[in-house]
C-alpha cells in the first residue's frame, strides 16, 4: 500500500514538474520570434483545405478598403509560413496539391508559362559583351569572382518552384551586387558604376530589369562600367537580366519605382546578393560588408533610417500593426518594458519601441542591404507580400517591409547597431552661450559608419539635389531667394558636387533631424554642440582627399 501511495506521489510530482516545465517553455515563446525560424509543421496541407474557397495572396489596390486589414494581412503572413513548413513533408503523392498552393500564395509568378512552355518562362541574362544566356545557371568563381560557366536549367518538378529557385537555379554561396534600373535611373547607375571602378570592386554585378531598360541605355553602362580597364580602374563583370518573362502578366506592372528592388533581390542569379539603389554610393570594398558582424550572425544586413519625429504613425494604424505582430508571432507591444523583456536583441527591441511607443515611422534605410536568400528567402517573400497588403499605405515605400517581413516571420534578424548620420559641409553655428565646437550639417546624404566611426556609405548621390525642385524652392524658400538671383542659378547650384568635410550622427533625444523645406523636402539639417549633444566626425586632410575624389568622379559629365 505505501508503495502504491509513493508510486502515486511520484507519478503526481512528474506532472506538476512537466507542467512547470511547459509553461515555462510557452512564456519563453514571446522570446523566441525575432530570433529563430520557425520550425513546426502546423496543419500543413490540411490548413489550405479548411481555407475559403476561391483564397488568393492577391495584390491590394493602393487607398483599397477592406473591412479588417489586421486579419488580412495575418492571414496572408500564415500562409506563406505554413506553406514553407509544409515544404518538409512534400513527397510525391502531393506534389500537385504543393502546385496548386504555390499558384495561389505567389500569383505573380508566371506558372501558367512555366508549365506550358518552360523555355518561354526563364529569363534571359545577357553579359557585357553580348553573351546570352538563356534559361541557364551561371557560376562565378567563389574566391575571385570571376565567371566561370553556364549550365541550362534542369527544373525539378519533385520541388517547389522556390526550392528550385535555390537549389537548381542559383549557384550556391555566390556573391555580387545587383541594383534594379530602368531607363529612367540611367543616369545615378553609370555614376554607381564608376565608383564601384575607383574602389575596385571585383564582384560582379548584375542590372536587373523589368523589359524597361532599352539597349541603348545598356550600351551606355557598358560603356562607362568597361572602357579604360587598368589596375587602378578596373572594368566590371557587368550582366544584365531581364525578368519580365518570369511574371504573370497581370501583376507585372505592378512592380513599380522602388518595388522593383524586390525583383532585384529574388530574382537575381546571386544566393547572397547585395542590393544597391542606383544612387547609393559606397566608400569601402564590397568585402567589407559581407564581413560586418551582423550579416555574419544573422544573414542579413540592415540599416537604420533617420529617426523623424515629426512622421508619425495614427494611432489607428498602431493598433492594427499590434494585432498583426500578435496574430503573427504572439509578441505583445502594448508597452515599452514588455516589448525588452520579450525581445532580446537590444537593437531590435529599440525599433519595435520607437515605432510602436513612440510611434516613428521610418526605421531601415534600404539603399544597401545583404540578404542570404538560403537563409532568408521566405521572409522576403513576406516581404513582397507585406508591399502590396492592406497596410503598405502605412509606410514609405519598401524600406520597413524589409524587417517587417523577418520579423513576421519568425526569423533572425538585427540591425547594424550604428544610427544614421548626417554628411556634407561643416557650418559653424554662432552662438553667445557655448565655448566649445557647435555645428551645423545640413544635406540631402544620408550617411552610415562604422563602429569605428569610418564611412561605409551613403545615400542620395553626391550632388547638392537631385531632385527637379528648383522652381518651386526659389518661390517658397526664402533662404534660397535671398542667396541666388533667379531659379537657373538655384538649379546650377543643386547641381553642383557636395563638399564632405564630416558627419554628425545626432542625439535625436535633445536635437534630432530638422527638415529644411529644400530640395522636395529631402534636405535635412543636424547639430552637434561640445559636450552637450550629438557625436561629430571631422575628417582628417587625406580622407577629404580620397572622398574629394569620389565625390569628382561621381559628378564628372556623362
Amino acid at each position: 500500500m505505501r508503495r502504491k501511495n509513493r508510486l502515486f506521489i511520484l507519478v503526481v510530482l512528474l506532472g506538476i514538474v512537466l507542467v512547470v516545465y511547459y509553461s515555462q517553455l510557452n512564456s519563453l515563446d514571446l522570446v523566441e520570434p525575432v530570433q529563430s525560424s520557425s520550425s513546426g509543421n502546423g496543419g500543413c496541407w490540411s490548413y489550405y483545405e479548411g481555407l475559403t474557397p476561391g483564397w488568393l495572396n492577391d495584390f491590394y489596390d493602393v487607398n483599397q478598403i477592406t473591412p479588417n486589414p489586421a486579419k488580412d494581412v495575418i492571414e496572408l503572413v500564415t500562409r506563406i509560413k505554413i506553406f514553407f513548413n509544409c515544404l518538409h513533408q512534400v513527397d510525391g503523392h502531393n506534389i500537385q496539391r504543393l502546385r496548386d498552393i504555390e499558384k495561389k500564395l505567389f500569383p505573380y509568378i508566371n506558372f501558367e508559362k512555366l508549365e506550358t512552355d518552360e523555355s518561354a518562362f526563364w529569363h534571359t541574362t545577357t553579359r557585357w559583351n553580348g553573351e546570352v544566356y538563356h534559361a541557364s545557371v551561371l557560376e562565378f568563381d567563389p574566391k575571385k569572382h570571376q565567371f566561370l560557366r553556364s549550365k541550362p536549367i534542369n527544373f525539378d518538378t519533385g520541388l517547389s518552384f522556390w526550392e528550385n529557385w535555390l537549389h537548381t537555379v542559383t549557384q550556391s554561396g555566390s556573391k555580387g551586387i545587383v541594383i534594379s534600373a530602368s531607363d529612367v535611373q540611367l543616369n545615378e547607375t553609370i555614376r554607381l558604376l564608376k565608383v564601384l571602378r575607383f574602389i575596385k570592386n571585383d564582384y560582379p554585378i548584375q542590372i536587373v530589369h523589368n523589359a524597361d531598360l532599352s539597349q541603348d541605355s545598356m550600351k551606355s553602362i557598358i560603356k562607362y562600367a568597361r572602357s579604360l580597364d587598368t589596375a587602378e580602374y578596373p572594368a566590371q563583370e557587368l550582366w544584365f537580366l531581364n525578368v519580365h518573362s518570369l511574371l504573370n502578366p497581370k501583376y507585372s506592372k505592378k512592380f513599380t519605382t522602388y518595388s522593383n528592388k524586390w525583383l532585384a533581390l529574388t530574382f537575381s542569379s546571386f544566393e547572397i546578393p547585395i542590393l544597391m539603389d542606383s544612387d547609393t554610393v559606397p566608400f569601402v570594398s564590397i568585402e567589407k560588408f559581407y564581413e560586418l558582424e551582423e550579416f555574419q550572425k544573422t544573414g542579413v544586413l540592415f540599416f537604420k533610417d533617420r529617426v523623424i519625429s515629426d512622421d508619425l504613425f495614427e494611432s489607428s494604424e498602431l493598433k492594427i500593426l499590434r494585432e498583426i505582430v500578435y496574430g503573427c508571432i504572439g509578441l505583445n507591444l502594448e508597452d515599452e518594458s514588455k516589448i525588452h523583456e520579450q525581445v532580446e536583441d537590444p537593437v531590435v527591441a529599440q525599433v519595435l519601441e520607437n515605432m510602436f511607443i513612440k510611434k516613428y515611422k521610418h526605421h531601415l534605410e534600404s539603399g544597401l542591404v545583404i540578404l542570404h536568400k538560403g537563409k532568408h528567402l521566405f521572409s522576403m517573400l513576406t516581404s513582397i507580400a507585406l508591399q502590396f497588403s492592406p497596410i503598405a499605405e502605412y509606410f514609405h515605400g519598401d524600406k520597413d517591409f524589409f524587417w517587417l517581413g523577418e520579423l513576421l516571420s519568425n526569423n533572425r534578424f538585427t540591425f547594424h547597431p550604428v544610427d544614421a548620420s548626417n554628411i556634407g559641409q561643416l557650418g559653424n553655428v554662432v552662438s553667445k552661450e557655448s565655448t566649445g565646437e557647435f555645428y551645423q550639417i545640413c544635406s540631402v546624404q544620408l550617411s552610415h559608419t562604422d563602429r569605428d566611426g569610418s564611412l561605409l556609405w551613403l545615400n542620395g548621390g553626391l550632388n547638392i539635389c537631385k531632385k527637379t525642385s528648383w522652381e518651386y524652392d526659389y518661390e517658397h524658400r526664402q533662404r534660397l531667394n535671398d542667396m541666388f538671383q533667379n531659379a537657373d542659378e538655384l538649379r546650377e547650384y543643386y547641381a553642383s558636387p557636395v563638399k564632405l568635410e564630416g558627419i554628425i550622427i545626432p542625439d535625436t533625444s535633445i536635437s534630432g533631424w530638422i527638415n529644411s523645406g529644400e530640395c522636395f523636402l529631402f534636405n535635412y539639417c543636424t547639430l552637434f554642440k561640445e559636450g552637450e549633444f550629438g557625436k561629430l566626425i571631422k575628417f582628417k586632410e587625406d580622407e577629404k582627399l580620397r572622398l574629394s575624389q569620389i565625390v569628382d568622379i561621381w559628378n564628372k559629365d556623362i
